[in-house]
């Protein structure tokens, strides 16, 4: 066997080692353990079409493993790509679009709702597991993976008031802005999270903000928000950071803020 080859497969084993083994390896292996799990959405294609094939024939493996592969690859999409964790919800995604590069997960509580097949949390958990970080995924339609997986209603959190540090939500809440869904989403988001918490959501680019402006200006819980310029083209973040001493009016609040605005849609 050639000294490439020998190379390639100890790569490829590497990559099929998870690296969520990487607990007890100190902060900085850890964030380099969080940065190479998935990689970058918009290259999915061609990083698992090409690069495989490319490695194998620079490695002097046989021309019919690369065309197994690509075979293989395309025939696995094809039939059960909506049934396993999808890099086009993978750890980078999440990590550049909500602006988390630079998050210190370290003995955190994090929720993320609408988690799909909860690829984020779970790599989250397992690689900060030591630390004392504990990472939830919740979604309604999908059952979530994972050993903190919930299937529930995002309007309806089974969780206690202020229980996460870190709330945040990618696809899922893009589609539910400024929707009578979304305010109540958001209204669970903010109870669930603890005091001085931080929220994070992806939402749509192009939409108005009036009214999501309106309710978080007036929202007791809520200390300040921003929109930030993400790497997704068509959406931003909506960065919400709530007060150290949140008062017990937010129920209430929200249910009267509501019946103000009778024009907002169930859904979009």
């Amino acid at each position: 066997m050639s000294t490439r080859l020998q190379i390639f497969i100890l790569f490829l084993a590497l990559q099929i080692t998870s690296p969520l083994h990487a607990i007890d390896c100190g902060p900085t292996l850890r964030k380099i353990a969080l940065l190479t799990v998935a990689p970058i959405t918009e290259a999915e294609k061609y990083i698992y079409i090409a690069a495989p094939p490319i490695a194998m024939v620079w490695s002097g493996a046989p021309k019919w493993a690369a065309y197994t592969y690509v075979a293989g690859y395309l025939l696995w999409k094809t039939h059960f790509g909506n049934k396993i964790p999808s890099t086009g919800r993978g750890v980078m995604n999440y990590l550049s679009n909500l602006r988390l590069l630079n998050y210190d997960f370290t003995g955190k509580k994090i929720l993320d709702v609408g988690s799909g097949h909860s690829r984020f949390a779970q790599v989250v958990d397992g690689i900060y597991r030591a630390t004392g970080t504990q990472a939830t995924a919740l979604d309604k339609q999908v059952q979530p993976a994972g050993r903190n997986s919930v299937k529930a209603d995002a309007t309806n959190m089974p969780f206690k008031d202020g229980e996460f540090d870190l709330v945040v939500s990618s696809w899922a809440y893009t589609y539910w802005h400024e929707t009578k869904v979304g305010f109540n989403a958001l209204n669970e988001m903010i109870r669930v999270a603890k005091p001085a918490g931080e929220i994070r959501l992806r939402v749509l680019r192009s939409s108005t903000e009036a009214l999501t402006d309106e309710y978080l200006a007036n929202h007791p819980n809520v200390e300040s928000f921003s929109y930030q310029v993400i790497p997704a083209l068509t959406e931003k973040l909506l960065v919400i950071k709530l007060k150290s001493e949140p008062k017990t009016t937010g129920l209430g609040y929200h249910q009267d803020w509501l019946e103000l605005h009778p024009e907002i849609k169930e859904t979009l």
